[in-house]
This record gives C-alpha cells, sequence and structure tokens, in this order.
C-alpha cells in the first residue's frame, strides 16, 4: 500500500510542475466573508500545500481496504 502511495504521489509531480507554471506568483488562499481574498502565498507554497494535502487524504483509513485495518488493528492489540 505504502508503494501505491509514493508512486501516485511521484504521478502528481508533472501536473504540480504544470500548475507552476501556469499560476500567477500570488495565489488567494483564504476569502473574507465578502468573497474578498484576504490571505496570500506564492504559487511554489500553494502547489506543495496542495500536494502535502493529497498525500494526507490518500492515507486516511477509509482508503485503506477493511483487510489491511483489520490486520493493523490486530497487530496493535497484540504489542499492547
Amino acid at each position: 500500500m505504502r508503494t501505491i502511495v509514493i508512486a501516485t504521489f511521484l504521478a502528481d509531480i508533472l501536473p504540480a510542475l504544470l500548475s507552476l507554471a501556469i499560476l500567477p506568483d500570488r495565489v488567494a488562499i483564504h476569502f473574507g466573508l465578502s468573497g474578498a481574498a484576504d490571505s496570500w502565498t506564492s504559487s511554489l507554497n500553494d502547489t506543495l500545500l496542495q500536494k502535502i494535502a493529497d498525500a494526507r487524504i490518500r492515507t486516511e483509513p477509509e482508503h485503506i481496504p477493511a483487510r489491511q485495518c483489520f490486520r493493523s488493528t490486530r497487530a496493535r492489540r497484540r504489542v499492547a
């Protein structure tokens, strides 16, 4: 499973590089109640944050097969 996550993350590198070329130097990351942007970051930071979020989402327990979750739970019970 870890190999799949790493391979998927590496496959996302190309779109990340393309987004760096397309995005402006500053990107709005937070918007106020009026809808106007009130927080900005560089396009590099925005791309890195998106990739970290993608990797985190892919490693959430609901994305891991139930059989693998069950095995890890049993292993933890033996140790405890």
